[in-house]
């Protein structure tokens, strides 16, 4: 059904999961079920590490723009791109996990802010292509071609 196969390799013991899917619509990035778990990873930790900041009082800049202070904002970023990397890409989930703060946004007349995080994710690689071949010396050069 176009989700889940399993497969096994010649000559291991075992049963693998290969290729889950996601139904997401042709063309999206959201090709595999790896990356619907890193999103999602992602967005609980936004989640978990900025509610507390609701309600808590932030600087803002004495320009007028009701922007946040940029050290709060450089603060905050720092909070959460530390869970971010300590849980998607040391863990080796993502290549890398971004948050940033708008620096934009009047947070002292509206009392919002936007984030986002962007995600690269791990590559999968689903075929391999290679040659074997015999030559005439050990030194012969050898060229890999994708």
């Amino acid at each position: 059904l176009r989700f889940c196969t399993l497969r096994s390799w010649e000559a291991r013991a075992g049963v693998w999961c290969n290729n889950p899917r996601l139904f997401a619509p042709t063309g999206s990035d959201f090709l595999y079920l790896q990356y619907g778990w890193v999103v999602d990873t992602a967005s609980r930790i936004a989640r978990e590490q900025l509610e507390p900041i609701l309600n808590r009082g932030v600087f803002t800049k004495t320009d007028g723009s009701g922007q946040i202070e940029p050290e709060t904002a450089i603060s905050i970023e720092g909070q959460v791109n530390g869970v971010l990397n300590a849980v998607l890409v040391s863990s080796r989930k993502a290549t890398a996990a971004i948050f940033t703060l708008s620096r934009t946004d009047n947070v002292l007349q509206t009392g919002e802010i936007g984030w986002q995080v962007r995600i690269v994710p791990l590559a999968y690689i689903k075929k391999l292509k290679g040659t074997v071949a015999l030559v005439a010396s050990a030194k012969s050069t050898i060229t890999v071609t994708g």
